[in-house]
């Protein structure tokens, strides 16, 4: 238990807090919860099949725990088995219907069935489950997704850059490092910035983003180094921040960035069972290096697993980072208007069921 804790407390992902997990099964090796934050190692190194692997021994030891039954769930969709994921859900209902409503939401959101969502949240049995579990959360993000930004920060207690990205008012640059002071240097803080590095890209930010990188023992720093742990950031981030630098003059810099996304690139596609985020992801990645046909592939890979959108933005395809230069492209505008046509029909199918 002091093993896994410290794992937890330094970061699972970090090479301290993995050596430090690593320890904790060996020593316990049926414990659930440790080989469920095990799985979690592996969905950051982009390692999906033994993501999946993992949580399926977790779930042999506590067969009805929420977390790990929620993401061999989120894997067999992912992988097609719709079925099998459907079971997965079944199975909760029947033994804890309030963890069940959590699962239900997630699945629907990752079916890209929205309205479902907003349905399943607006429900007034579920209110005091989607108030106190990660549904809110969900719910938050696919109001957001339908560019129903107001309700969604109504809904979500989110960081303040992030609310700044999601409303596209970012202030000028000193407030930002202000606000983001805090998380500099943690382990948090690539996943906190980075909805605010995407708006920031979007809108020709450059200086700002590598003022962001150069502050003294920033974390954005580590994702031009080669590791496992950070391997699921890496494909979507280090190529915004090689951008930047690129433009900043730092060429070496840069290259670095790019060589770290495409490394991180070749092996999650390397390791299978690719999911549809991040497809996407790569696909962003790419187009900014001026990669156009290997972007578009991966977005048709993206696309065909109902993907839309970018998880909890609410940019439409032809707005994402990177991805603004393929626009003119009759075979991007293609799969613009397929996911712009999906969107605005939730967004009709939401408002017809009275839920905005």
């Amino acid at each position: 238990e002091g093993h896994a804790a410290l794992a937890f407390a330094i970061g699972w992902e970090t090479p301290v807090g993995g050596a430090h997990l690593h320890k904790a099964v060996q020593l316990d090796p049926r414990n659930a919860q440790i080989i469920y934050w095990w799985s979690q190692v592996a969905n950051l190194a982009g390692n999906n099949p033994l993501q999946e692997k993992l949580v399926l021994r977790s779930l042999a030891l506590d067969p009805l725990w929420r977390r790990p039954l929620e993401v061999a769930a989120m894997a067999a969709l992912s992988d097609g088995r719709r079925d099998e994921a459907h079971a997965y859900l079944d199975r909760l209902r029947a033994a804890d219907p309030e963890a069940a409503i959590e699962v239900e939401i997630a699945l629907a959101k990752a079916e890209g069935d929205h309205s479902r969502v907003v349905e399943i949240g607006r429900e007034r049995s579920n209110h005091r489950v989607v108030n106190n579990s990660a549904a809110g959360f969900i719910l938050a993000e696919t109001l957001n997704e339908l560019g129903y930004v107001r309700e969604a920060l109504l809904l979500a207690d989110s960081p303040m850059c992030e609310r700044w990205a999601q409303l596209r008012r970012l202030p000028d640059r000193r407030a930002i490092l202000a606000a983001t002071s805090d998380v500099a240097g943690t382990v948090d803080e690539v996943e906190q910035m980075t909805s605010l590095l995407y708006e920031l890209a979007r809108t020709g930010r450059d200086g700002d983003i590598v003022a962001l990188y150069d502050r003294p023992g920033s974390e954005l720093r580590s994702l031009g180094i080669i590791d496992e742990g950070n391997r699921i950031h890496r494909v979507t981030l280090a190529p915004i921040l090689g951008q930047a630098l690129l433009k900043s003059g730092r060429r070496d810099e840069a290259e670095r960035m790019f060589r770290s996304a495409n490394e991180a690139a070749r092996v999650i596609i390397g390791h299978g069972e690719v999911a549809a985020h991040e497809f996407a992801g790569m696909a962003m990645g790419q187009a900014m290096m001026g990669r156009r046909e290997t972007a578009l592939r991966l977005l048709e890979g993206a696309l065909s697993k109902g993907w839309v959108t970018l998880e909890g933005s609410n940019y439409r395809l032809n707005e994402l980072p990177g991805l603004m230069s393929l626009r003119g492209d009759p075979r991007f505008e293609r799969l613009v208007r397929i996911a712009n046509a999906h969107l605005d029909r939730e967004r009709r199918e939401t408002e017809a069921l009275g839920l905005i």
